[in-house]
């Protein structure tokens, strides 16, 4: 009797020590698994626009959109842009783009015409509110700079 306690005691015993040392190994190799992400390095993006508020909130984006969706028709190509919102307490965001798989000649185009359009925009949005605030322009932005938004980065569709 004594010794078929033993036994099943024995049995019991490496069931849980099985049962502990799978989980303890699930968990180290979670933690790895994140840590690599963590140390990943971030996705760049080739322009940041900063929609900034003075005191009425952010500007309108639906000039960006007409823009963007009449360059990709002219050029045959697709910017891909993000959007990342809850970047202060009135409604600021950013849209991130992307111009990857476009050719120089379009990558150029798409600079000077960005370049040119957005001081126009600033303008017009100072001629129509004159506390409207206004839109950053930013090429090669870290990520760093909008770690601190609340809403995440999503494909912004326009």
């Amino acid at each position: 009797m004594l010794r078929a306690a033993s036994y099943i005691y024995q049995n019991v015993y490496l069931s849980y020590m099985k049962q502990y040392l799978l989980i303890t190994a699930m968990a180290i190799i979670s933690l790895s698994a994140n840590a690599q992400k963590n140390n990943a390095k971030p996705i760049n993006y080739d322009v940041a626009l900063h929609f900034n508020s003075m005191g009425t909130g952010a500007p309108d984006d639906a000039f960006l959109k007409k823009f963007l969706k009449g360059f990709n028709k002219a050029n045959k190509v697709t910017v891909k842009a993000f959007k990342v919102g809850g970047c202060g307490r009135e409604g600021e965001f950013k849209i991130l783009l992307s111009y990857a798989g476009m050719g120089k000649k379009a990558c150029t185009q798409f600079k000077s015409q960005l370049d040119a359009l957005i001081p126009k925009q600033n303008t017009s949005n100072k001629a129509a509110n004159g506390s409207s605030g206004n839109i950053d322009l930013q090429y090669k932005p870290v990520a760093d700079d909008w770690q601190g938004c609340r809403i995440p980065l999503a494909a912004w569709k326009y």
